[in-house]
């Protein structure tokens, strides 16, 4: 499985924005940031530490630091925009937080 660090995926921002079609291949991961996933368009399949969950348009995912996570089973005209962040990007006085749990 791989694993994103924050340092080198983040490339030194407090976020990244990322776009996925039904062309995107996805691969089992998990990272040391959050990120957060609106489908715009289309169905999916989304397995967070082995639990899974339909995707629709109009869903919003937010994934912890550390669980593991793939989209499967993307339907043609499948479209997401993901936002990869630092809570501090949120607001400064979470800037230690390593979890949606801290």
């Amino acid at each position: 499985m791989l694993i994103y660090d924050r340092q080198s995926y983040l490339q030194g921002n407090e976020f990244r924005l990322l776009f996925s079609d039904s062309d995107s291949k996805g691969f089992l991961h998990s990272h040391e940031f959050l990120e957060m996933c609106y489908v715009v368009s289309g169905t999916g399949l989304h397995v967070v530490n082995g639990i899974k969950r339909n995707l629709v348009a109009g869903s919003i995912i937010i994934i912890d630091y550390g669980a593991s996570h793939i989209v499967l089973d993307k339907s043609k005209d499948f479209y997401s925009i993901n936002i990869l962040f630092l809570p501090e990007y949120i607001d400064n006085s979470l800037l230690n937080c390593k979890s949606f749990r801290d």
